[in-house]
């Protein structure tokens, strides 16, 4: 398992609030608190894949430039990026191969989506939501259980 990019360890738990997958674009940029919200835009839907795909690489990001990366995870984890995110496209690549779904949280804004793994096939998504500001300090949590192996790359 490695990380690479501009992302690290999140330390603490953080609390998210949780949106329901595949919610509509619209609605106001920013919540109650002043958080932004992106509007999310589903790029590419999940996709089977056959058995001999591997997990030892993280996906790649179809445009952009990968500002994080992880490889052939099993269970979860917080990943902080280091130096924040930019105003603009943040777009998230995730493949799994196991039993039960893996869970993608992007913190501030509270956004997440589900990606739901196969022991017979890797299953991925790409997801690419627009963010209505910069901020410095974000993370994205992978929640998954031990019965699957994830990779994910985000690209900004």
């Amino acid at each position: 398992m490695g990380v690479r990019g501009r992302g690290a360890w999140g330390s603490g738990a953080a609390a998210v609030a949780l949106l329901a997958a595949g919610c509509a674009a619209g609605g106001p940029a920013f919540d109650e608190d002043g958080f932004d919200r992106p509007r999310p835009t589903v790029v590419a839907s999940s996709a089977g894949q056959d058995q001999e795909e591997s997990l030892d690489v993280a996906p790649r990001i179809p445009e952009g430039e990968t500002v994080l990366a992880i490889e052939n995870v099993q269970g979860g984890r917080e990943l902080e990026f280091l130096g924040g995110v930019r105003e603009g496209a943040l777009g998230f690549a995730v493949s799994c191969r196991g039993t039960g779904t893996v869970t993608v949280s992007y913190d501030p804004a509270g956004l997440s989506f589900p990606l739901t793994c196969e022991q017979a096939r890797t299953n991925s998504v790409y997801n690419r939501f627009e963010t209505v500001r910069a901020r410095k300090e974000a993370s994205v949590r992978v929640d998954a259980p031990s019965t699957l192996r994830w990779s994910m790359s985000v690209g900004q």
